[in-house]
């Protein structure tokens, strides 16, 4: 398999306004095929903690780079106590204040994030709290996590409730699975 170059897929390597405006159409579609992805899955995952929680007051809490998009598709379920924190420092700041849910979808894709993110995560999750994220299935992307994912799951902190079917990202072609687990 030939690596691509830097030149290659971020820097034009022609003046060619035909051939410019076909790579320009590529990433426009692109980024339009992972915001209707996101958005997808942002709405699986509200409702999907629906069906867990009758009522609109409980607290959820969005993370990750599309934390407030995730805050949008709760609203649109109803879901009046939902916050957003789109950075690992803002998750770790968190003190003293529980989570009925957190959902992070689209962040734990390409492997960028740390695992010790589950541990963040579990740690504002009410004791009985719901855990929703999602992350790729090709295993070269996502071992590390499964890895702190097993792992948390023997020691007991926390266990699954489900697994939904895999969503195509279409820009990457990277298939992606969401989990909901629930903190012991």
């Amino acid at each position: 398999m030939n690596a691509k170059k830097l030149s290659d897929t971020t820097v034009p390597s022609t003046t060619d306004s035909n051939k410019l405006a076909q790579r320009y159409d590529s990433w426009a579609e692109n980024a339009r095929s992972r915001a209707t992805w996101e958005r997808s899955v942002q709405r699986a995952a509200a409702k999907t903690l629906r069906r867990h929680f009758a009522e609109n007051d409980v607290t959820i809490l969005g993370y990750g780079e599309c934390a407030y998009k995730i805050k949008q598709a709760m609203s649109e379920k109803e879901f009046t106590q939902v916050e957003a924190i789109e950075t690992e420092e803002g998750l770790s700041a968190i003190i003293g204040k529980p989570y009925d849910a957190i959902v992070c979808v689209g962040t734990l894709i390409n492997g960028e994030t740390d695992p010790s993110v589950f541990e963040k995560m579990i740690r504002v999750a009410k004791p009985g709290g719901l855990i929703f994220f999602s992350l790729s299935s090709k295993p070269r992307n996502n071992q590390q996590y499964l890895n702190k994912i097993y792992a948390m799951e023997t020691e007991g902190r926390w266990k699954p409730v489900g697994s939904f079917g895999e969503d195509h990202l279409e820009d990457a072609g990277e298939p992606a699975t969401l989990y909901l687990y629930q903190r012991s």
